[in-house]
């Protein structure tokens, strides 16, 4: 079917490459109505160097989990060990996570949506981590 917007929240597009992300953004076009809005948030430079990379640990009793993220050439790369309980010893469990950086200019030369409006988001510091994007069709 045909919408009047599609969303795409919480750094669904940073973790698309360049290749998808341009077949992504033909998707949303063809389901989009004319005039149709697509909104979606970004991570900026801001957010992956200065918020997003680093080590972070969380636990509970059950499970325990290490996240260490790498920010280099506009990539986050973020390798995950999840601890969890299986009797009296632990699992382990790993993974890895990559990211984009792109810089809110680069869907304006996609060229497939017509950029529309963009807002600076602060939510974890004194600059903005994200940035919210409004296309059209």
């Amino acid at each position: 079917g045909k919408f009047d917007a599609c969303v795409a929240i919480f750094d669904v597009l940073n973790y698309m490459d360049k290749e998808y992300l341009e077949k992504f953004f033909y998707c949303v076009k063809n389901v989009l109505n004319d005039g149709g809005n697509f909104l979606f948030d970004i991570n900026t430079f801001y957010g992956f160097d200065e918020i997003a990379q680093g080590t972070l640990s969380v636990e509970d009793d059950k499970h325990f989990v290490v996240l260490n993220s790498i920010f280099q050439n506009n990539i986050m790369n973020t390798k995950i060990d999840l601890f969890y309980k299986n009797g009296d010893l632990y699992k382990r469990d790993i993974g890895n996570i990559i990211q984009y950086f792109y810089c809110d200019d680069y869907f304006d030369k996609i060229g497939v949506l017509k950029p529309f409006r963009k807002l600076p988001i602060n939510l974890y510091g004194e600059e903005a981590d994200k940035t919210l994007i409004i296309m059209k069709n």
